[in-house]
């Protein structure tokens, strides 16, 4: 992995590293430009892997002339350990294992503190109870880490039980998860897991596409991670 600037790899130490997987409707990405545009991160330069196809544009957050954008960009959030990295273009034909591999050994080695990945996921395999309910899921790496996103995901006064009784759960992964503007209104419960079911076929499918190298990647490498997925249809 290529930096433009030697300030990304302090960044990453004790980081929370936010990126999305380039999958289903650009949902990932789309949130991560989200979060950019929300939070006004500090920009920390783009990256360069020979795993990933490279494209330029123009500035993704103007609507005159700025800064180019490239296919990898970092950004981190002064005072906060949380690192954004965007992902404009796919990994190379045949090349999604290696890319996930590089990343998650350049993100382990860096001393990154966990992966909080954002995806889409087929909304063809929902079932019933999938179509009646939140189209939102969320899969964790551990124990504690499901019932950070659980207790996230909650209504505050509903948070603050939780973390009485959750005390020691990873301060750096729980902060990372509640970045929901406060005039949203929050949710009336828990925000539901991948079912296993669903995880099945979308391994049986698509093992070798987005989220899955990653997600197999950080489990391989220890690397603590929660994807939060959003059902969605191309077009």
């Amino acid at each position: 992995m290529l930096c433009e600037r030697p300030e990304v790899v302090p960044a990453l130490k004790g980081a929370i590293v936010v990126l999305p997987a380039v999958t289903y409707a650009n949902v990932g990405e789309l949130a991560v430009d989200v979060l950019v545009a929300t939070l006004c991160p500090q920009p920390l330069g783009s990256l360069e892997s020979a795993n990933v196809l490279p494209v330029v544009g123009n500035d993704a957050f103007s609507v005159g002339p700025g800064t180019l954008s490239t296919a990898l960009e970092a950004f981190s959030l002064p005072g906060r350990p949380l690192v954004l990295l965007q992902q404009r273009a796919p990994a190379c034909p045949g090349r999604q294992a290696a890319w996930a591999a590089e990343l998650v050994a350049w993100l382990a080695g860096c001393g990154a503190a966990g992966v909080l990945l954002l995806s889409g996921l087929d909304a063809q395999l929902r079932r019933d109870k999938q179509l009646d309910s939140d189209p939102c899921r969320f899969l964790a790496s551990s124990d504690a880490l499901r019932d950070a996103v659980a207790a996230a995901s909650l209504p505050p006064t509903a948070q603050q039980q939780q973390q009485q009784q959750q005390p020691d759960l990873d301060q750096h992964m729980q902060e990372s998860l509640v970045l929901q503007p406060p005039q949203l209104q929050p949710p009336q419960q828990s925000l539901p897991e991948l079912e296993p079911e669903i995880r099945e076929e979308e391994l049986a499918l698509h093992h070798s596409l987005p989220p899955w190298p990653l997600v197999q990647e950080c489990t391989a490498r220890g690397l603590p991670y929660i994807m939060l997925g959003c059902f969605a249809a191309e077009g």
